[in-house]
């Protein structure tokens, strides 16, 4: 099943990455649609008649038997640490290999990393193939190893939304792998608290997501801050850093 899911989440991730790499087609609006492919895709499979269909004809799957069920470590399921491990094995492919280096380079800038020899189509079909095993575990993850579940839930449509969580702390971490699971376990931890609280507190429907919306809008624009800084000079004036800008003010690299 793990494998299964790994190579499924692969070769639909390839699709992006294939059209990106040969026809310069923008990934996001390929991966969006693919979203409403799969999610529908899924809806008839779990139908009524559809293969794998709950017994009860409820808007579900049928549930994965125990002798199928991910083992627990000390009753976690050891897909977590399998995240952890993979979070560690990234950070080394991008510190310390070839094909780490190449990978970041055509990320900031593909016509340079094209300059530089690096191949302008193996490397998005790479990522993307990459990136959608890493989707089919997380997809397994919540198929046989959630305790209580162990089934496709009738609410499997939320989890399409962790894809933008995901670009989030993506954002936040700069990219580092190590630094994505502290980020991540932040938006976890808020989401799900924020729930049992919007529930305790008898609040309305979405303000769970309209308060993590504001920590994502504030933590990615601190990022500004990170990268540039204000420098105020008279008109005319040299600063130590900028020199003569002929600017009340200027945003500086």
């Amino acid at each position: 099943m793990l494998i299964a899911a790994a190579l499924g989440g692969a070769a639909i991730g390839a699709i992006p990455g294939f059209l990106k790499g040969r026809f310069k087609i923008n990934e996001i609006v390929v991966t969006m649609m693919l979203n409403f492919v799969m999610f529908w895709l899924v809806a008839f499979m779990i139908k009524e008649g559809g293969p794998f269909m709950n017994p009860g004809g409820r808007g579900e799957s049928f549930e994965l038997p125990p002798s199928a069920y991910a083992p627990l470590i000390m009753n976690v399921p050891y897909t977590v640490f399998l995240a952890l491990g993979l979070a560690v094995l990234l950070y080394f492919v991008f510190a310390k290999t070839e094909i780490g280096y190449q990978i970041k380079a055509y990320g900031h800038s593909p016509a340079a990393a094209r300059y530089a020899g690096i191949s302008a189509f193996k490397i998005p079909l790479l990522v993307f193939a990459v990136g959608g095993a890493l989707a089919g575990l997380a997809g397994y993850h919540y198929f046989a190893a959630v305790p209580g579940v162990y089934k496709i839930a009738r609410n499997y449509g939320f989890f399409g939304d962790l894809a933008f969580s995901g670009i989030i702390c993506g954002l936040i971490s700069l990219g580092n792998p190590l630094a994505a699971i502290p980020v991540a376990l932040l938006f976890g931890g808020l989401s799900i608290g924020g729930r049992f609280v919007q529930g305790k507190l008898q609040m309305g429907f979405g303000v769970d997501f309209a308060l993590l919306g504001v920590l994502m809008i504030t933590l990615v624009a601190f990022q500004f801050f990170y990268r540039y800084r204000i420098v105020w000079a008279r008109p005319g004036e040299k600063t130590a850093d900028a020199g003569g800008t002929g600017w009340n003010s200027s945003l500086e690299a």
